[in-house]
């Protein structure tokens, strides 16, 4: 019965990492095609979402800027020190804390809310 057990766990693992592997290149395929946005990939890991992701994905989307898509991805394995951040699939990931602190780095001047 354990080997039974073991055998459907480690199937479940695998399978969870293929699906993984396959929605990640999914959405790089997605954003292959649609080059005229700034795509900003925000990690929806359990690190990632402690440093409050989710909420900047959020807040993000929320200003529905022309020519910005914010995309949801898999965990990227770059946990620690704040959400990771990927804008136009360069190799440089960013480490956001805070919400301003990613529109600060994300958002170029002429589109960052003004405060009165």
């Amino acid at each position: 019965m354990e080997d039974l057990k073991k055998k459907v766990d480690r199937s479940v693992r695998i399978h969870y990492i293929i699906l993984r592997f396959v929605i990640n290149l999914l959405i790089e395929i997605a954003m292959r095609d649609s080059s005229k946005f700034k795509n900003i990939k925000i990690c929806s890991g359990p690190g990632c979402k402690a440093w409050a992701s989710e909420k900047i994905a959020r807040e993000l989307e929320g200003m529905e800027m022309e020519g910005v898509k914010v995309c949801r991805v898999a965990c990227m394995r770059k946990c620690g020190g704040g959400a990771t951040v990927q804008v136009n699939s360069s190799n440089e990931l960013l480490k956001m804390r805070t919400c301003e602190e990613a529109l600060d780095a994300l958002m170029p001047e002429s589109l960052s809310p003004v405060l009165c």
